[in-house]
């Protein structure tokens, strides 16, 4: 009996605690929601829902090829007038650019986070964790979705 009564209580908790269902959208839209939920957890189900929405409405600058996404643009800069540097990015894709004084350079990756190793004269002198995703990042007045730069 003591164990029924525990389960019985159990399974109300369960439903009280942070439980947050909506039967259509326009139920949802108006926050008119069947159980309990706090405003914490309904705040950020309508952020989410606002930040796809966003993604939807901005496509992202993508390389295709035969209708397939090869990855997102990328910017790859030498910001230095006297040196050459490499730029070493390891992560979902591992790729090596040498880029020459003020060079810069456009390449597609796919999604993830890189780590882009900065060498200079053989040592590596800089590593940074560079993030590629669908939101879109300004560098040097062009649009991309993931920048590394070396150089001063």
């Amino acid at each position: 009996m003591k164990r029924i009564q525990f389960v019985v209580l159990m399974v109300v908790v369960f439903l009280l605690v942070g439980c947050a269902g909506y039967g259509n959208l326009e139920q949802y839209r108006k926050g008119d929601w069947y159980f309990i939920s706090g405003p914490n957890q309904v705040a950020e189900t309508m952020r989410d829902r606002l930040a796809l929405e966003k993604l939807a409405a901005e496509p992202v600058l993508a390389k295709k090829r035969d209708g397939i996404i090869q990855g997102y643009k990328v910017i790859l800069a030498n910001l230095d007038d006297y040196d050459r540097y490499t730029l070493r990015i390891s992560g979902p894709e591992k790729k090596s650019y040498m880029l020459n004084p003020g060079e810069q350079i456009e390449v597609y990756l796919i999604p993830g986070e890189y780590e882009c190793r900065v060498v200079r004269r053989g040592k590596i002198s800089a590593s940074n964790i560079m993030t590629v995703d669908a939101e879109k990042k300004r560098f040097g007045g062009v649009w991309c979705h993931g920048f590394c730069y070396c150089g001063d």
